[in-house]
């Protein structure tokens, strides 16, 4: 694998190790690993102290650098499927294949806005993450959905780009031009509340001052934020004591239903 030259990206152990069994998010495996690399990068790569003939778990994966643009996301996207023609399925391309697409058509994130393909690096990972955890399950009807997930409604990428816009309240507007595309991000924010009904948003259980994070404890499940906890900073992991009708009915139509084990409960 290392010696191949179908692996256009930076082919230490632990990203061989990673892409061998597709390990994405679940062994840290991100779509930046992926990354194309120059000269330079594997003059740089010399001098950590990463061994290039250790495949042991103790040759620990390192975390690459995050995305800033959309060539940093794409490129990444077609080194993968260069390495996925020569070792992965077809439905594994597939899956692949429907990122780039959605990558190549997807116009609300500008060229410029680094922290947005940060998010999309971050998402189209979780995809991944997500579909492996379906193989290793042999749950193969529920991996084969997530190739139509790469969708600009998809609630995860949803909630990321609105996650996005709240910090952005942050960022400093150079000039008044700005006036149409801040038009344009209150219409967006508008339509994202309107995804959760305000019935359902008013009985969801509290911890604290942050609402229950309703993917969590559906079949779904939540990514995170790396950290344990939600990455809306605004909703909590946590299992209440008693759950509304109205939460439960939005949980099965939006997210599959609750996790098995809370169905038992």
């Amino acid at each position: 694998m290392q010696q191949s030259g179908h692996a256009p990206f930076l082919r230490l152990p632990p990203v061989c190790r990673g892409l061998w069994e597709f390990g994405f998010l679940a062994r840290g495996l991100t779509l930046r690993h992926c990354r194309s690399t120059d000269l330079w990068d594997q003059i740089q790569a010399q001098d950590i102290t990463t061994s290039y003939t250790d495949f042991s778990e103790r040759n620990t994966l390192r975390p690459a650098p995050a995305a800033t643009s959309r060539t940093d996301v794409s490129s990444a996207l077609s080194n993968l499927k260069v390495f996925a023609q020569e070792l992965y399925t077809d439905v594994v391309i597939r899956v692949i294949d429907s990122a780039i697409a959605f990558v190549d058509r997807y116009k609300a994130i500008s060229d410029s806005d680094t922290m947005g393909w940060k998010l999309m690096a971050f998402w189209i990972t979780s995809k991944f993450g997500r579909f492996r955890g379906h193989v290793v399950a042999r749950d193969l009807v529920s991996a084969q959905v997530v190739e139509h997930e790469f969708s600009r409604v998809d609630e995860e990428l949803l909630e990321l780009m609105d996650l996005r816009r709240s910090h952005r309240g942050a960022d400093t507007v150079p000039h008044r031009g700005h006036h149409n595309q801040e038009t344009t991000r209150r219409g967006d924010r508008q339509r994202r509340q309107s995804s959760v009904p305000a019935a359902v948003y008013t009985a969801l259980p509290r911890q604290g001052d942050k609402k229950l994070c309703m993917k969590w404890i559906s079949v779904m499940g939540c990514f995170g934020n790396g950290h344990g906890g939600c990455f809306d900073s605004k909703r909590a992991h946590f299992r209440p004591k008693e759950l509304p009708d109205i939460v439960k009915a939005h949980i099965t139509e939006k997210f599959n239903g609750l996790a098995p084990d809370l169905k038992e409960e």
